[in-house]
Order: structure tokens, then sequence, then C-alpha cells
């Protein structure tokens, strides 16, 4: 059994988000700490109208459909929901699996630089 403090120590470590921010980028990287991979949240919100908006994460790609300027849908792989201002978008978004980061290095690319990207993430550790 643990010792309290080791244990509140760990659920902080578990606890702790952290994020990336993408402002109208066309790549990136994010080098994401911990042990193993770990779900992930995108935020997009767009800076102009986007038809066809495409993230490519580590080679696996995110499509929204449509997004209007202005307008945030979050693509959430810790719940498995997609939502646009709030409401359920999950046919919004074509996607093969829910986002996920590796640990280390993680390569982005977007298909124009109309939106802000946020990648948020709880580090994982075993």
């Amino acid at each position: 059994d643990l010792h309290p403090r080791v244990r509140r120590q760990r659920q902080m470590c578990i606890e702790t988000e952290a994020e990336a921010l993408f402002d109208q980028k066309l790549e990136g990287k994010l080098y994401a700490e911990g042990s193993r991979d770990t779900p992930c949240i995108i935020e997009v919100t767009a800076k102009a109208d986007l038809t066809n908006y495409k993230i490519t994460l580590n080679g696996e790609p995110y499509t929204i459909e449509s997004l209007m300027n202005g307008e945030t849908i979050v693509i959430n792989g810790k719940t498995g929901k997609i939502t646009k201002e709030g409401d359920n978008a999950f046919g919004s978004v074509d996607l093969w699996a829910f986002p996920k980061l590796q640990t280390g290095r993680n390569d982005l690319a977007f298909s124009t630089n109309g939106a802000r990207v946020t990648v948020r993430y709880s580090p994982m550790w075993l």
C-alpha cells in the first residue's frame, strides 16, 4: 500500500493536463510527456469558413465536413464525443478512431491555415 503523500502525488500527475496551440498553421509537432499513449482532445475554431478541413495526427486523418468562421468543434478522444458549439456533431467528422498521442514526438498537418487548433491531453504514466 502506498503512503498517502505518494498516492496524492501520483493522482496529481494523472490529473495534470497539457496543451499545444497551433494557430493558423499548416504543420506542427507536439512532444507528449508520459510513459504510454494517451487519448487527446482536439479543439478546432474556424478563422474562416472551412469545408473538408483535414487534420492529420501521426498519419491518422480527421476531416471536419464544414465549420463556419468563429465556430468551434471538439473531437474528444477521452470521452468518445464530438461536439460543435456544445451540440452533438458526431456525423460532422470523418474518422476511423478517436485521437490519441504517442509518447514523445507527434506530427500534425493541417489542410489550410484557416483555423486555431488546440490539442489537450493528460500525460499517462505506468
